[in-house]
């Protein structure tokens, strides 16, 4: 029987089903059937597939049911069967209409539908000639449906996989870094000899000593539509077995609809957190008892004192900058490197992507604080992100309460601000570094403090912008050393008699070195400079 909504229709399963829409389509060809389980189901249905629903993902969204077959019409599918009653009293005649103008089927099934075994049957017609496989298939299907619709997780799915299939079962990430195997290898070394130059036709797959050859493995990417959760192996099998090919490419299928799942969940939680930090940075919660126990809910420990690090990406790639900080905050990369370095539970640490940067709350109360450990910390950082370009991280001072929050916070985007101006590469800065900058913002009246600037430093800036060479940078070195010229030269890459040289310019610009409070007052001047050029005002 040729795989038509029409003949589909005709199944046993389908018995008491209406087509009431869309008749014009009733010999489109179905290759497949979907159950909406989330309410993107748009990212993995796949074109001539027929749709099972109760509605459930959107039964309270009208206008994501308004926009349903529109869309799955655009994404050419073959029609859709909707169960109603249980979330929905009736199909929207909206739809029926929308069914009709588009020639899409809208079939209407009875209360006595089986939604999985609805779909199973579709798989069958569309798959007759390879019945043997199908019938695999569907028992891979059934088992696996069986537990995801239970709500089990990963370690269950694929532990479930392996024992069906007879075969050791490994899941990578889109890196090709293994995240899960099977009990049957959970006990042994399994690495990849080759993960530099790796792509899923080159593994070099070692396990116990004995590299597996080509031909014993089978990966398929676990992908729905244009997002990939990584890679599905099948291990000590024969690669043309259609049966694991099937059970494989089925496996995957619904794996990535749990990793879709997952992923919704997780986006939910992130905006609540989100919403719940910016509260706080606002200073829109004012009772430390209602923020402590609102965190636990996101498994935070909130306990005080804190310290606020904010961590920016400075690059200008905007997709490059999203995903480097997607998978910063899937992978958890800052929080192991500071649960890891100064020996505190994750749970005591909090990050949130606030702002084009990423906000890091942590607990310092358990153990001996001070400026350097997160100095050292922040340092391992940098490094650990040297690859994802220029990288700014501000710290702030140590927080005793919650109202000291927003000030905080405000303090470390300011540090990132300044280190902008002051750095080309990868920086970080502490609060207490430009902690006269923070006096000096205090000063409303802003022509007094230009007009400061100019008198000491404004010969200084006039060269800088009619010279290739910056003696800014220069007068920054020796503040940084605190006019050690010695230290200074070595620190700019340049020779001392080179720097020798500048500090005459200098001198003839205005800049008096060897008067004490002279010195004092080009400092302030200084600090006024960089406070107002990280404003872009300078």
């Amino acid at each position: 029987m040729e795989s038509t909504v029409a003949n589909i229709l005709k199944l046993k399963g389908f018995n008491g089903a209406k087509l009431i829409g869309g008749a014009n389509g009733i010999n489109n060809e179905v290759k497949n059937g979907f159950l909406m389980e989330v309410p993107d189901v748009f990212s993995y249905i796949e074109e001539k597939s027929l749709l099972v629903t109760t509605l459930y993902p959107i039964y309270k969204d009208e206008k994501a049911k308004d926009e349903l077959i529109p869309k799955l019409a655009s994404k050419n599918l073959s029609g859709i069967c909707i169960k109603p009653q249980r979330y929905v009293p009736r199909i929207p005649e909206v739809m029926v209409e929308q069914a009709n103008k588009l020639g899409f089927p809208l079939i209407k099934l009875p209360q006595g539908s089986n939604l999985s075994n609805l779909v199973n049957e579709i798989l069958e017609l569309s798959l007759n000639k390879h019945i043997g496989i199908l019938k695999f298939r569907n028992f891979v299907n059934n088992k696996m449906m069986e537990l995801f619709l239970k709500g089990e997780g990963l370690n269950t799915l694929i532990e479930e996989f392996s024992r069906i299939i007879d075969s050791p079962v490994i899941l990578f990430d889109n890196d090709f870094n293994i995240k899960q195997t099977s009990e049957n290898i959970k006990e042994k070394l399994v690495y990849l000899e080759n993960k530099q130059l790796v792509n899923a036709e080159n593994l070099q797959l070692v396990i116990d000593g004995t590299k597996i050859e080509q031909d014993n493995y089978i990966i398929n990417r676990i992908k729905a539509g244009n997002n990939s959760f990584g890679y599905l192996m099948v291990v000590k099998c024969n690669r043309e077995d259609e049966s694991i090919l099937v059970a494989l490419n089925q496996a995957s299928l619904l794996l990535a609809s749990e990793f879709h799942k997952n992923r919704a969940i997780l986006e939910k939680e992130k905006n609540y957190l989100n919403s719940f930090i910016r509260e706080m940075l606002e200073n829109n919660i004012s009772s430390k008892t209602e923020a402590v126990n609102k965190a636990k809910s996101f498994g935070w420990e909130l306990e005080f004192p804190q310290v606020i690090i904010d961590l920016k990406l400075l690059v200008q790639d905007e997709k490059i900058k999203r995903e480097n900080y997607e998978k910063l905050i899937e992978e958890k990369t800052i929080e192991n490197i500071i649960s890891k370095e100064i020996n505190i539970e994750l749970r005591k640490i909090k990050l949130a992507h606030i702002d084009d940067s990423l906000v890091i709350f942590v607990n310092v109360g358990s153990f001996e604080y001070n400026k350097e450990i997160l100095m050292n910390i922040a340092k391992i950082i940098l490094n650990e992100l040297k690859y994802m370009g220029k990288v700014g991280i501000g710290i702030s001072k140590r927080i005793e309460k919650i109202n000291e929050l927003p000030l905080a916070y405000k303090e470390a985007k300011n540090g990132i601000e300044i280190g902008k101006t002051l750095n080309k590469d990868s920086f970080l800065i502490h609060y207490e570094d430009f902690r006269v900058i923070n006096l000096i913002k205090e000063i409303k009246d802003i022509k007094l403090l230009k007009k400061y600037v100019n008198e000491k430093l404004g010969k200084l800036i006039e060269h800088d912008n009619t010279h290739d060479l910056s003696l800014m940078n220069t007068l920054k070195g020796v503040l940084d050393t605190n006019f050690n010229l010695q230290k200074t030269a070595k620190n700019m890459y340049i020779h001392y008699n080179t720097l020798r040289y500048r500090m005459e310019k200098l001198r003839e610009l205005g800049i008096n070195i060897d008067d004490g409070f002279e010195i004092g007052e080009i400092v302030l001047a200084y600090n006024i400079y960089i406070w107002f050029k990280s404003k872009g005002e300078m």
